[in-house]
């Protein structure tokens, strides 16, 4: 996958988390067409998505990462509590209504054994499509909640690790680091 170089820091960033908790399995949440799960260095990926062309995209550009068709909001009948090292997801929850998005950020971090990471814009932000890419045609919907910094400073920012200014200034990157909920320190 051809990433801006907006994207580039965030995939630095997002790698060093991934590595720091030693993930291994990674879920990636409304995955597409995979791109950003499989730019992480895991060792078994899977992506969800409610959109079967993006899946089968998923599985032409990454026949190695498992997908599965699914909602979601319905995660924890998909996945066993801490089945997935690392749960993720790229420019997702803004796509929910806000009670929606807490049951999807609470249902990660019950599927999740070693952290959850999440990006997500500040501010609606205009998309440029790739018409190209058929999987870009069902994500032209607006986003539903238009969550601005002080929504995710009383929704996301008490309980993960924040790092600002992701994807220009737009954006930010916060992470779970949930061992420390199950994992007795070394």
């Amino acid at each position: 996958m051809d990433f801006s170089m907006k994207t580039v820091p965030l995939l630095r960033w997002a790698s060093m988390l991934v590595s720091a908790v030693r993930a291994e399995s990674g879920l990636e949440l409304g995955c597409g067409d995979g791109g950003m799960i499989n730019e992480l260095p895991l060792v078994a990926r899977a992506g969800m998505d409610l959109w079967q062309p993006s899946l089968d995209a998923c599985r032409q550009e990454h026949p190695t990462t498992a997908t599965i068709l699914g909602d979601i909001r319905e995660l924890n009948q998909y996945f066993r509590p801490k089945s997935v090292d690392l749960v993720c997801g790229f420019d997702i929850l803004e796509h929910l209504h806000l009670p929606d998005a807490l049951s999807v950020m609470a249902q990660a971090e019950d599927v999740a054994r070693k952290g959850v990471l999440w990006w997500g814009p500040l501010e609606d932000h205009p998309r440029k499509f790739d018409m190209d890419n058929p999987c870009m045609e069902h994500v032209r919907c607006i986003h539903i909640e238009e969550f601005e910094e002080r929504d995710y400073e009383l929704i996301v920012f008490p309980k993960y690790f924040r790092i600002p200014n992701m994807y220009g200034a737009d954006g930010f990157l916060a992470f779970k680091d949930m061992r420390q909920y199950d994992e007795p320190a070394s």
